[in-house]
């Protein structure tokens, strides 16, 4: 839902709106696995935005425009896919939601350890896939895609999963500050 009525933000887009600037750019560079500065900055400056569609349009829009420096900053502290994710803060535990339904037998594990290597090796980085309804089969499928493409090519997918990221993860931290009694943020 975006809002409560006419005129009158969701819950959480207030909050988000009047958060202040510099607690909003680190909050959103933590939660939405975005660790680009420029990014955060930018999105928390431009607000107040009158709903989540626009926040989510204009946060992807800022995507588009990473540098390639920025792509590849958005790795920092990304855990390989099928290594399981340490911690309980907020990304912890969205990232947990979102690989859940990765198969974790010893196969797939291996096949995804094989895969995660040879990209590694390719681009000198973890893989960043927003993998919220991604099976294994279509995971590794998409590292083997993957594999192929030069490096411009590769920048231009990873700007692509993290706009999908970003659709799934600003709705939740919306949602989390409209659960929210005071101000404050548990993390």
């Amino acid at each position: 839902m975006t809002s409560t009525g006419a005129g009158t933000p969701a819950p959480g887009m207030t909050r988000f709106n009047a958060m202040p600037t510099h607690r909003l750019a680190d909050l959103l560079y933590r939660s939405c696995h975005l660790p680009v500065a420029s990014w955060a900055d930018a999105v928390s400056g431009a607000r107040p935005f009158p709903d989540r569609e626009s926040l989510v349009a204009y946060a992807q829009e800022r995507v588009r425009a990473l540098t390639s420096d920025e792509v590849r900053a958005a790795h920092e502290g990304l855990s390989r896919i099928g290594s399981g994710v340490r911690g309980d803060d907020r990304e912890a535990r969205w990232s947990r939601a979102e690989v859940a339904q990765v198969r974790r037998d010893q196969e797939t594990l291996a096949r995804l350890a094989e895969g995660n290597e040879a990209y590694e090796a390719r681009f000198g980085h973890v893989l960043l896939i927003s993998a919220t309804g991604l099976t294994a089969e279509q995971i590794l499928e998409s590292m083997q895609t993957r594999l192929h493409h030069d490096r411009a090519t590769e920048d231009q997918v990873i700007k692509g999963e993290l706009s999908k990221l970003l659709a799934v993860r600003i709705p939740k931290l919306l949602d989390e500050l409209a659960d929210l009694d005071g101000g404050e943020t548990e993390e």
